[in-house]
Parts: C-alpha cells; sequence; structure tokens
C-alpha cells in the first residue's frame, strides 16, 4: 500500500531530521531513545524503499541488489569516517548537524528531479 507514495517520501526524511535535531539538542536518555526509535523508523523505511525501487522491474535482480548492498555499504564506511573526522574537528554534534543539512539538500534534488520528470511526461503526450 505504501509504494508510489509521494507524501511518504516528505514524512520519512522529516521523522529523520526530528529525530537528528533531538539528538543535537536534548540531553535526557528518554528523548535520547525517542530519536533512536524515529531514526529507526525512518530509516527502515528509505531502506526498504530503496531496496524496492533499486531492483523492481529490473531484470538482473540479483545485481542490482548486489549494486544496492555495496552503495549502502560504502556510504556506511564512508559516513562514519567522515562523521569521526567532522567530529574531531568541529564537536561531537556535528556529525548529525551535518547529515540533517545532507537529508535537506537530497530532499531538494529529490524535488527537483520529481518536477523535471512530470514536465517530461507531460510534454511526451
Amino acid at each position: 500500500w505504501w509504494h508510489y507514495k509521494k507524501l511518504l517520501f516528505f514524512i520519512s526524511p522529516a521523522i529523520i531530521i526530528v529525530s537528528l535535531a533531538i539528538v543535537v539538542l536534548s540531553g535526557s536518555l528518554a528523548m535520547q531513545l525517542l530519536a533512536a526509535a524515529l531514526g529507526g523508523i525512518g530509516y527502515g523505511f528509505v531502506y526498504s524503499s530503496h531496496q524496492y525501487y533499486g531492483v523492481s522491474g529490473g531484470n538482473k535482480r540479483s545485481a542490482l541488489m548486489a549494486i544496492h548492498e555495496t552503495t549502502l555499504g560504502a556510504g556506511v564506511a564512508t559516513g562514519a569516517l567522515f562523521g569521526g573526522i567532522l567530529s574531531d574537528g568541529f564537536g561531537r554534534y556535528s556529525p548529525y548537524k551535518y547529515a540533517g543539512w545532507f537529508i535537506v539538500m537530497a530532499g531538494m534534488v529529490q524535488i527537483i528531479v520529481w518536477f523535471s520528470m512530470r514536465r517530461r511526461v507531460i510534454t511526451a503526450r
């Protein structure tokens, strides 16, 4: 039921950004646990969506899944490395701030792509 629902693609990054903000702004254990739960829900949706859309419609699904997992693994390794560098250089909350801005920028790119594809579909008819 959730496939191809654009509203969910706005809600899940928003949930992730809220969880990152809670980490930065709150020092209480209960709020940190809430942030972890919200982040898990948001990331879970994004992960499963990426998996679904990455392989649906493809002929070589195992190769597409390998690309998906390789990309995610490289992202986790790169994120950990640069998160540590940011944390050492700019404070321990800087990786969360950076991640929030990165998600906002990625969302803006996604919106631009949606609207440009919509124009192409309308013009092609």
